[in-house]
């Protein structure tokens, strides 16, 4: 019992590590950045959905259709979470050109263990985005129009 607490004792607290290297403080000196700063980045895992009658995420199965028709998950790495929301738009549009033919789009996250699809309120940002979600993926719902899944574009 005793050698447990000596050991937890001399541990760094890794608490206050990880918040440290989330705000940028750390790190940061010896990994050969020279003194400049570097933006903190939000990666995140959108999938496009291919119609506006689909309430739940999709499986595997559906997500491999979606993919070979050129929608599915894709990474998307935002550099600047400033972005506005047409700004976002047009990010998210040229990651999916055949959202174009959509009618327009909604957002939409998971919520836990569920494959329920929630819409995401409020102005379509990344800082938004991120305090809505997470680190969950992004779904994104055609309003209007099904998307055609029988080839890429």
């Amino acid at each position: 019992m005793g050698d447990k607490h000596t050991l937890r004792s001399k541990c760094r607290p890794t608490g206050t590590l990880l918040s440290q290297l989330i705000s940028g403080q750390e790190g940061m000196k010896n990994q050969g950045f020279r003194g400049k700063k570097r933006k903190p980045t939000g990666s995140k895992k959108f999938v496009c959905l291919a119609g506006p009658s689909m309430k739940y995420a999709p499986t595997m199965a559906e997500k491999q259709i979606l993919s070979e028709a050129g929608l599915g998950e894709k990474n998307l790495s935002i550099k600047d979470s400033n972005l506005s929301p047409s700004q976002l738009k047009d990010i998210v549009l040229e990651l999916f050109p055949k959202l174009e033919e959509a009618g327009g789009y909604e957002l939409l996250y998971c919520s836990g263990n569920n494959r329920v699809l929630l819409p995401i309120n409020g102005p379509y940002t990344p800082r938004n985005i991120k305090e809505r979600t997470g680190q969950g993926r992004i779904y994104i719902r055609p309003i209007q129009n099904e998307l055609n899944i029988d080839s890429q574009l």
